[in-house]
Parts: C-alpha cells; sequence; structure tokens
C-alpha cells in the first residue's frame, strides 16, 4: 500500500488541516504515527502539506488552504485562472526561465508582484550594462519582494528543519519515501497552473502550434525536474501526476524509464 496521503492522516487523527499546516511538530507525529499504525509500503510527508506561514509571506495566489480561503477542518483548493495570457506564448517559448521568474511568479504570488519590473538578467553581461540592471534591484518595491521571498524561504528552512527527525524516524523503521522527484506532463503545467483548463482547450484550436511549442519547451525542463529529484534524493522513482493527459490520476515511473539512465 502507497497512499497518497496529504490531509487523510490529518483528518483521521483528529487534527485540522490548519493544524497541520501551521506547526510542524503536529504534521510530523501525524505522518509518524500513520505510517507505522498502518504498516506502509512507502510514505510521503514532505511537501505534500507545505507550511502555512510561507505561503502567507509570498501572498500565495494558486492555492486557498485551510484558515485561508477555505475552513481550516478542510483541505487545499486550486485557484485555476489564466495566469498566462494568449499573448504571452512567444515570450514563454523562447524564454521559459525568465517568463516564470518574473512574469508567472509575480502573478501567482502578491508579494513578488513587484519582480514583473525587473528586467531580463542579460544586461548583466558587461560592467557598464550592470549598473542599471542593479539599479533597479534599489527600488523599496523590488527590496520588499525579494525580502519576502527570502523571509518564506528561512520559514521553509525552519519548516523543514523541525520536520527532520520524524522524516528520520519514518525512514530509520524501514518505511522509504514513495518516490526520490515529482514532475508534471508538459500538457498538464500549461493546463494547470499557466493558461487554465479552458483558455488551453480554446487554444489547441486557435493557436496549436503554440501550445506544441511550448509543451517542447517544457520537455526537458520537466524532465529535469523530475530526474533531479530522484538523483539527489538517491531514490530511482518519480511521481508524475497526470491531471489531464491520460484517464488516470497519476503515474510513478522509475528513473530509467524517465531519462534512459540507471
Amino acid at each position: 500500500m502507497v497512499p497518497l496521503e496529504i490531509f487523510a492522516p490529518v483528518m483521521l487523527y483528529g487534527y485540522s488541516g490548519k493544524e497541520a499546516m501551521y506547526d510542524a511538530n503536529i504534521l510530523g507525529k501525524i505522518y509518524l504515527d500513520f505510517t507505522r499504525d498502518y504498516d506502509v509500503d512507502a510514505t510521503a510527508i514532505a511537501p505534500m502539506v507545505m507550511y502555512g506561514p510561507a505561503l502567507e509571506t509570498l501572498d500565495y495566489q494558486l492555492y486557498k488552504w485551510p484558515g485561508h480561503g477555505v475552513k481550516e477542518k478542510l483541505s487545499y483548493q486550486f485557484v485555476e485562472k489564466e495566469y498566462m495570457k494568449a499573448e504571452d506564448y512567444d515570450h514563454f517559448i523562447s524564454d521559459p526561465t525568465d517568463y516564470w521568474l518574473r512574469i508567472w511568479l509575480s502573478r501567482t504570488c502578491g508579494a513578488l508582484a513587484p519582480l514583473a519590473q525587473v528586467p531580463p538578467i542579460y544586461g548583466t553581461m558587461e560592467l557598464p550594462m550592470a549598473g542599471p540592471w542593479l539599479c533597479t534591484l534599489g527600488a523599496p518595491p523590488i527590496q520588499d519582494a525579494f525580502k519576502a521571498l527570502l523571509k518564506a524561504g528561512q520559514q521553509s528552512f525552519e519548516w523543514i528543519n523541525t520536520l527532520g527527525p520524524y522524516i528520520g524516524q519514518i525512514m530509520a523503521a524501514g518505511y522509504p519515501l514513495y518516490a526520490g522527484g515529482a514532475t508534471k506532463a508538459p500538457f498538464d503545467v500549461l493546463g494547470d497552473s499557466f493558461r487554465g483548463t479552458t483558455p488551453l482547450m480554446m487554444d489547441l484550436y486557435r493557436r496549436p502550434e503554440k501550445v506544441i511549442q511550448a509543451m517542447e519547451r517544457l520537455v526537458p525542463l520537466m524532465i529535469g525536474t523530475g530526474a533531479g529529484g530522484a538523483l539527489a534524493n538517491n531514490n530511482p522513482l518519480v511521481f508524475i501526476p497526470l491531471h489531464k493527459g491520460l484517464t488516470g490520476s497519476c503515474q510513478t515511473t522509475s528513473l530509467k524509464n524517465f531519462t534512459g539512465r540507471a
């Protein structure tokens, strides 16, 4: 048995979703007890349940979560919107990393909205051009955005370090993590988090060549994301949720099948 646990153990043991998201010790104890009590074949503890304070710091828009948009006892609620506009395809296709960092993050995290005003990093290639680029980083709104990002990072670092001993106990008891890495199918990336389901379905008729080009740009990025986690964690399994690509809900594949490497 390899359950995709998320909030089910939280509710099973009588806690609210908010308690699990705002107290790492509660979350760790829940997952430790659940793993032992149900003697699962593999477990998942983090980051399936994210740390609420870090999301608040970022003013995260892509989800509602317990105590923040939905009732405290409930679980996540995805907020699907057109975070990537149709006219953005060319920018995304030409430079997905630049688009992701400066445009998409500015639209999905309220605290990071000023990042849209940061010029592309390519202007730093020579000294005379580096100065103007650095000057933009001194603008108070942009400074605030980076401070929020650093604060959320610090909060998440403290959260995972609190969870660490619980994860250690789970693994020491012989329960491995169900996957070393996770990624998504390119079509799902576009449909879930960028264009939204309805706009993407319309794109298949209105601009199919742009959809294909965008997916082709995402393929190596998504492979790198999944394989990178598997290699870093020395766990060859890669979890791939399939929201729109297949009739099934998810798959787990081996790193060898994923990349051609053992």
